[in-house]
């Protein structure tokens, strides 16, 4: 229980810190600084709690009564998805064309016109929400509403893994109980909100990546479905690379086991592959990403400049 709650309680603390107003020049730990003090209070205490030992106990407790039957039964996560799918089309997202969405709805109708479609940073998603369009035209959908069906059914395969990955990541019900928890509470959730962008399913494939690393870390799985997922994974976006020493680290855990190094070739050659079909070069496609690709994770923000 000690060595789960001390990522929680860096991770819980990160927020608080931020959201105090201290200075912490972290990307992505001042999300709960942006919501009402009434918000982030009950956040506080519940992560306090954490840190004393009987009440996180008895939090871990109830979550094992209530979340026995959930977590086993493959019944269960089906309910979930479906309840999580009423949710996100009921809770549609009124912002859904923040950063490239309005560019976006423009450019698939056209794509659906030109054998040279658009690639950007992910090449697959871009063909797959091509092909999704094609489908759906025919039936009055818009450019719009295949973005918001490409995030509702994202969010869909995300809650199907949820209790999966609860289970393959605690030893104990308990742990797995949390894990859901954190699992289920996310803010990467709001993309599935109807979101016009290419992102939604990014968040899926890496909760999938996680599920199948931890089988492989198990013993239930060999290296290469990882080393294979994380190929389609890399032909989704290209960001994925930041999760090749992830693999390495799973392929070296199951060294013993024949053939677990030839999974690492399997990544390139899957990625390669792919980018070959959609015909696309794959040199020129990792070659082409921009400098400073990554996010800046320390970067402080910048004051906006002056208008003209």
């Amino acid at each position: 229980m000690l060595r789960l709650l001390l990522p929680v309680s860096a991770f819980l603390g990160l927020h608080v810190i931020a959201a105090l107003g201290l200075p912490l020049p972290l990307w992505g730990a001042d999300v709960l600084a942006f919501y009402p003090r009434w918000v982030v209070i009950p956040f506080a205490i519940a992560a306090g709690m954490l840190q004393l030992p009987a009440a996180a106990d008895k939090g871990m407790g109830l979550l094992t009564r209530i979340t026995p039957h959930l977590a086993r039964l493959p019944a269960q996560s089906l309910l979930l998805a479906f309840a999580g799918l009423t949710l996100f089309v009921a809770l549609s997202s009124a912002a859904h064309l923040l950063g490239d969405g309005s560019m976006l709805l423009n450019e698939l109708p056209h794509n659906l016109r030109l054998d040279n479609f658009r690639v950007g940073r992910a090449p697959l998603l871009f063909w797959l929400l091509r092909e999704l369009y094609s489908v759906v035209q025919p039936f009055g959908l818009t450019a719009e509403a295949t973005f918001r069906l490409y995030s509702y059914a994202s969010g869909f395969a995300y809650l199907l893994l949820v209790f999966p990955v609860s289970r393959a990541a605690g030893k104990e019900l308990g742990g797995g109980a949390l894990v859901a928890v954190f699992l289920l509470t996310p803010a990467c959730l709001q993309l599935f909100c109807g979101y016009i962008e290419t992102y939604p399913l990014l968040a899926t494939g890496l909760l999938l990546y996680l599920w199948c690393g931890l089988l492989v870390l198990r013993g239930s799985l060999s290296p290469a479905w990882s080393a294979g997922l994380l190929g389609v994974l890399l032909a989704c976006h290209f960001m994925f690379v930041t999760l090749v020493p992830s693999l390495v680290y799973l392929v070296w855990r199951r060294r013993q086991n024949s053939g677990s190094l030839l999974a690492l070739a399997l990544t390139p050659t899957l990625f390669a592959a792919i980018l070959q079909l959609l015909e696309v070069s794959p040199l020129s496609f990792v070659m082409g990403q921009p400098e400073g690709h990554l996010l800046p994770l320390l970067a402080s923000p910048q004051p906006a400049p002056p208008r003209l």
